[in-house]
């Protein structure tokens, strides 16, 4: 029995070591002769390699055939060449493609191409040769829907001074509205036209479009140019129009240019741009709340008089003063009527004298009243 159970432990001991051997084994194996070799890199050129439809970089390596990056061009904004091409750039690598641009057009594409739709720009230059009062003016004249904006700017060549008029108008419906700047408000003015809607229309589209130019057999193509060239001087009042050229492209009106002549010296050159589908019109904020009347003081001398004081009562008073303009300003909600209030003239500048008893009151239908006072030393 005993030998019996010595030879368990002896067997139970050999187990033992054989499993930490095995262990030790396989978690504290010596290093082999054979390691991973590192994956190569390649080292491509920073300049790009392209074809007619995709860019990439190229290998260093004489013997490397590896490319990367590969990838379409992506076209920038044209740009139209002298030889009337829409010129392509690549925004990535700088490739270039060309399209070529169909400057003639029919009888058809003629008539058509006056009418504009209802999103474009014009943008209008024109100068007088240098004189003791040259002069420069930049016009923009936009629609957007049934949104239109003008922005004109004069400027006097010789002494840089500007004058700028700008304003917008809107179509609700079968009406048209006019918005214009009230330097009195510091505010723009909403004011219903009178003339219908293809009234206006018409008259703002003559501004640009004389009667003549929808007559194409009075002009001519000039390949060199790549315009239709007027074949006479049109008629412009007492002075005439020369050098008439319309350019177009696919179909579309791009350009006129023209000299205004009088007798054989040249009185103004112009030149219009026009452009399609970019233009956006945010209207100005009105008031609409708000009915708007000016009291107006005039002294003896025939001036404006600034920082009179004056005050429109019914139930209560409503307070206001003269500006530089000699207006002073006074506004009633829609549901107001002027003609339930009385005006009268509470205190005048230093030197000036008036009635200040008196009650003055607006006619009807009108947003002005004249009020009269004696100027200093009169």
């Amino acid at each position: 029995m005993k030998k019996f159970i010595t030879f368990l432990l002896v067997l139970c001991m050999m187990v033992t070591v054989f499993a930490s051997c095995t262990n030790e084994s396989s978690t504290n194996e010596p290093p082999t002769s054979e390691t991973t070799a590192p994956a190569h890199e390649h080292d491509f050129k920073a300049e790009w390699e392209k074809d007619t439809t995709h860019h990439w970089h190229v290998c260093k390596g004489e013997a490397c055939a590896e490319t990367a990056d590969k990838a379409e061009h992506t076209w920038g904004e044209p740009v139209v060449s002298a030889a009337k091409e829409r010129v392509f750039t690549c925004t990535a690598c700088g490739q270039t493609k060309s399209e070529a641009i169909k400057t003639t057009v029919s009888a058809e594409e003629w008539t058509a191409a006056f009418d504009l739709g209802t999103n474009w720009a014009i943008s209008v230059s024109a100068h007088t040769p240098p004189s003791e009062d040259s002069r420069s003016m930049t016009v923009l004249q936009e629609r957007d829907g049934n949104k239109f904006h003008y922005k004109g700017i004069e400027k006097n060549n010789n002494t840089g001074k500007e004058s700028t008029n700008e304003n917008y108008d809107e179509i609700v419906g079968t009406q048209w509205y006019q918005y214009s700047y009230d330097e009195d408000l510091k505010a723009y003015e909403k004011e219903l036209s009178p003339r219908t809607v293809e009234e206006q229309l018409s008259a703002l589209m003559s501004m640009f479009f004389p009667a003549f130019i929808q007559n194409m057999e009075s002009f001519t193509y000039d390949e060199a140019k790549k315009a239709y060239v007027a074949t006479a001087p049109m008629p412009a009042e007492t002075m005439a129009i020369k050098n008439f050229e319309i350019f177009f492209e696919d179909g579309k009106l791009v350009a006129i240019t023209y000299d205004i002549m009088n007798g054989e010296k040249l009185f103004a050159s112009y030149a219009f741009t026009f452009t399609y589908g970019k233009t956006s019109v945010t209207l100005p904020t009105v008031d609409e709340t708000k009915n708007v009347y000016k009291v107006i003081v005039i002294d003896s001398n025939g001036d404006r008089v600034k920082g009179v004081r004056i005050q429109a009562c019914k139930d209560s008073c409503l307070p206001a003063v003269t500006n530089e303009n000699g207006v002073a300003v006074i506004r009633l909600d829609k549901t107001e009527d002027i003609l339930q209030y009385h005006i009268t003239i509470t205190k005048l500048p230093t030197g000036y004298t008036g009635d200040t008893t008196t009650e003055y009151f607006f006619n009807e239908g009108e947003e002005y009243l004249y009020l009269f006072i004696t100027a200093p030393g009169k």
